[in-house]
């Protein structure tokens, strides 16, 4: 059963709130926009594939047909908030959850997308 607990929920005028998931027992800031629920690549990259070079990682994004969202100055400044990236960082690629567990599993459950 997946955590869908609320970190932060300060909305903003883009209609953005943090919250939330797990993703093989891993906590994974989320940032629901519109209802729509969107994870940090950067993040999933970090925690959850760190064996993975970058290129890997790009490559078979690619292969599955998973397209990366770059996110709003303002969503950006709520990622850093919730700890999801670092302040340095000028912009983060999102996908949907559904698209991050796929990529996770393509990786960790076999050597094959």
């Amino acid at each position: 059963m997946e955590d869908n607990s609320i970190v932060n929920d300060n909305r903003h005028h883009d209609n953005s709130y943090v919250s939330t998931c797990t993703i093989r027992g891993v906590p994974i800031v989320s940032l629901i926009t519109d209802g729509k629920e969107r994870l940090s690549l950067a993040q999933i990259s970090n925690d959850l594939l760190k064996g993975f070079s970058y290129n890997e990682i790009h490559n078979r994004r690619v292969a599955l047909g998973i397209t990366c969202v770059q996110c709003t100055p303002v969503q950006l400044e709520l990622l850093r908030r919730a700890g999801a990236m670092p302040s340095s960082s000028r912009r983060c690629g999102m996908i949907t959850r559904r698209e991050a567990e796929r990529l996770v599993n393509s990786f960790l459950e076999s050597t094959k997308p």
